[in-house]
């Protein structure tokens, strides 16, 4: 379900529950059969809730499919106790950045343009190496290891190239700069040496 809450004359109201998922067929609760007690004029003050609440505001910089990881402009903390409103405190994230080399197509360019070819060992399979990867506030990618990885010689051409890539992501959540690893997979095969290996 989804609740709707407001927050009038420094109290918390719940306004509404709905069903969700289902958008175009939409139930709405009732919250004077809910809440008896407690219903009055349209809403239900929420005196139970002890909680700090966060509300994602303005436009969103990252989007996370699932759950409640994306990353928005400004995020406001409301502070209840029994559903008073106790303090409110706004974080401002707007120092995140997105970067080209995040885009799955200047990225996979980057990357292997920029392995070795000749350096590495003909190979009639495809050899996998997957590097974890992230970046300090500047973008800069300064923390990277081997996931899973193939033999020396792969891997350490692996972690090269990653280590090369000029600028990444940069996220702030509540204010402060969030580390996020990413895990790449690098496909060393044939195909891919002959199409971006240069002269």
């Amino acid at each position: 379900y989804q609740a709707k809450w407001e927050i009038l004359d420094n109290e918390l109201y719940l306004i509404g529950i709905y069903s969700c998922c289902f958008y175009e067929n939409k139930i709405e609760a009732n919250l004077k059969q809910l809440f008896p007690d407690k219903y009055e004029k349209g809403k239900v003050k929420a005196s139970w809730v002890t909680a700090k609440i966060l509300s994602p505001q303005g436009k969103q910089l990252y989007y996370v499919h699932m759950g409640y990881g994306s990353l928005y402009e400004k995020e406001v903390v409301y502070e209840t106790e029994n559903g008073k409103l106790k303090g409110t405190t706004i974080y401002d994230n707007t120092n995140s950045r997105k970067s080209i080399y995040s885009q799955d197509k200047t990225l996979k360019s980057f990357i292997y343009s920029n392995i070795m070819w000749e350096t590495l060992p003909k190979t009639d399979k495809t050899v996998k190496v997957f590097i974890q990867f992230s970046a300090n506030e500047q973008g800069i990618v300064d923390s990277v290891k081997v996931m899973k990885g193939f033999d020396e010689t792969y891997d350490n051409e692996a972690l090269r190239v990653v280590k090369s890539i000029p600028e990444w992501d940069v996220f702030y959540r509540r204010g402060q700069h969030e580390r996020r690893p990413w895990v790449l997979p690098i496909f060393f095969s044939e195909e891919n040496r002959q199409k971006y290996k240069t002269d």
